[in-house]
This record gives C-alpha cells, structure tokens and sequence, in this order.
C-alpha cells in the first residue's frame, strides 16, 4: 500500500536519473542561408553549408564545449543536414581520439521545415507573407504550407528525446 501511494514519486526518480549528466545543444554555424536568405529560393535547406565563419564559430564552440567536458567521454546527436554534419565535425576536432563515443544522425532534431520555398510560378508564396499569417495564429501553432509548426517540431524533437538522448 506504501509503495503504491509512492509510486509516481519513485517512477519520477527513475526517470530523472536516467538523464544524462550533462546535455549541451548546439545550433549549427553561420549558414549560407544565413548570410543570404534568397539562397533558400534555389537550394535545399538540407544542402545549404556553413559558411567560413560558421566554420569558425563551430571549432570555437567545440574548444568551449571540451573545456566543459574535459575527460568525460561524449555522444554527438545531430540532424542530416549538411550544415549541421559540418558543425558537428568541426566541433569533434576539439576532442581527444576516442572521447567521441557516437556521433548518431537523426533527422528528428533537424530545423523546422518551413516548406518549399524553391517552388516555381505563380504559386510560389512570399515568405514575408507567411510571417504576417504565422503571427496571426502563432508562431507555436502556425502550419507552413507543405512545412511543419513549432507543435510539430515539438513532437517529432520529444520523440527523439525519449527515444534516443534518454539511452545514452
């Protein structure tokens, strides 16, 4: 009867001790679709790279993440995308051979996907356009045309957290 009445207490001890002991997230570098947003009309998001600086601001972020780290032995999570793959290997320089247990792509933990904004003609929809409708509704809830809203990418990044950063 006690270990009844203690059962959700002792079920969320569980859980939070099976959480790493340190998860440390990081967002690519500067992009070329950062540097210059029309790219994103003629690229694909998944092929758009770093670009020098993102080069840069990758192998700073992995010497600041090492020296968080120090010895400790790691896992790298990271998306398909090219800019993320090139992040992640700038980063992975910073560490000893070895430190780097995995380095697991998921495409569950890539950007929200904003739709296809290489469409040609008449129907392609001024991006601008999709703000002023996303603001309406709300960024959180608001659906792209053939893209995903923050609810979605909540759900498919949850999935990936119980599923994958929770095993490690």
């Amino acid at each position: 009867r006690r270990l009844r009445r203690n059962l959700p207490l002792l079920l969320e001890r569980a859980r939070h001790e099976r959480l790493p002991p340190l998860v440390v997230l990081v967002r690519h570098g500067e992009s070329q679709g950062n540097a210059d947003h029309t790219l994103y009309r003629t690229k694909p998001d998944n092929l758009i790279e770093v670009t020098e600086l993102g080069t840069e601001q990758a192998e700073a972020a992995g010497r600041r993440i090492r020296g968080i780290v120090g010895s400790r032995r790691a896992h790298l999570f990271v998306s398909p995308f090219q800019r993320t793959l090139q992040t992640a290997r700038s980063i992975e320089r910073a560490f000893d051979a070895g430190q780097i247990v995995r380095t697991s792509i998921d495409p569950r933990i890539r950007e929200q996907e904003f739709g296809n904004l290489q469409e040609p003609g008449p129907h392609r929809r001024d991006h601008a356009l999709l703000r002023q409708e996303q603001q309406i509704v709300g960024r959180f809830w608001y659906r792209f045309p053939t893209g995903e809203s923050g609810a979605d990418v909540y759900d498919r990044v949850r999935t990936w957290w119980e599923s994958a950063a929770l095993r490690v």
